[in-house]
């Protein structure tokens, strides 16, 4: 009994943690919605939004202003100065708050794919062949990525020469699940 217990107490303490930063994201976004739907009223009254959508003219009007909040500051990002702060607000998060990095890791490529791209080898060296991701080759050479194992988007890069490299044949979504697994299931040729 006292194990069922502590196993349920357990699963709800990690469905906590897995949760909050999710819970953080949904009052963030709850905050900007309250801010920009005062202004969505007054811009929805001011070019009659009603007559067209009806009850739904504030939240379209709303949504109209976040879609161009967040493409403004979009085109703020691609600016030299707003990326050096972008750079220096974000050192400031990784130091604030736990997990940060990781879970920009995760939003940043459910929106960019680019972990498709990336190929998973094996990488012989002093101690042993090591696994890692294949970033870049350039002639003789190669760039490549060694993860860690529980949090995959961190990790250290080595330029290897490709006569050190052996490819795998698994995915890189595949492989970065398996290196979590502590490397169980890796192809080992």
């Amino acid at each position: 009994m006292k194990q069922a217990l502590t196993r349920i107490r357990n699963r709800i303490f990690n469905g906590m943690m897995y949760l909050l930063p999710l819970f953080f994201v949904f009052i963030l976004l709850e905050k900007l919605w309250m801010k920009m739907s005062a202004l969505g009223k007054f811009i929805s009254h001011y070019f009659h939004f009603e007559k067209l959508f009806g009850k739904l003219a504030i939240v379209f009007a709303t949504l109209l202003l976040v879609l161009l909040l967040f493409y403004v500051f979009g085109w703020l990002a691609s600016l030299h100065f707003f990326k050096r702060l972008n750079v220096w607000i974000e050192s400031k998060l990784f130091d604030l708050i736990p997990g940060y990095s990781y879970y920009k890791f995760q939003l940043e490529s459910g929106i960019t794919q680019e972990m498709e791209k990336r190929i998973p080898v094996w990488v012989t060296t002093p101690y042993g062949k090591r696994p890692a991701l294949l970033i870049e080759e350039k002639g003789e050479s190669s760039t490549v990525f060694f993860p860690n194992m529980k949090e995959t988007s961190v990790g250290d890069i080595a330029w290897v020469e490709n006569d050190r490299i052996i490819k795998m044949d698994i995915d890189a979504k595949t492989f970065l699940n398996k290196l979590k697994m502590q490397g169980k299931g890796l192809p080992l040729d």
